[in-house]
């Protein structure tokens, strides 16, 4: 990824819910926790990029109607990282939109 990145080629990934994230702070914490009180058919994206695999990234999230949290770290601004992660792998069942 690090690569792609440094050679400016924007790519979006769907991250595990228990992938360590570094915080604003510095602190790391588990993904979910930055989406904890996201309802069923909901979305949130995160402003400020987080370190994800050592690479600043923008992170964002969608919980399905059944309740399944998908989450995204991407280069892309986070506000298209759901809608192009869902054109790309057709996961609308899984997508809050």
């Amino acid at each position: 990824m690090l690569i792609l990145k440094n050679r400016g080629i924007n790519f979006s990934i769907r991250i595990k819910q228990n992938l360590l994230v570094e915080s604003s702070k510095g602190k790391q914490i588990y993904s979910r926790k930055f989406f904890m009180n996201l309802q069923p058919n909901q979305t949130r994206c995160i402003k400020t990029t987080k370190i994800v695999y050592g690479i600043e990234l923008f992170v964002a999230a969608s919980r399905s109607i059944d309740g399944k949290l998908v989450i995204i770290a991407t280069t892309y601004q986070a506000e298209n990282a759901l809608n192009r992660y869902k054109l790309r792998w057709g996961l609308k069942p899984y997508l809050a939109f």
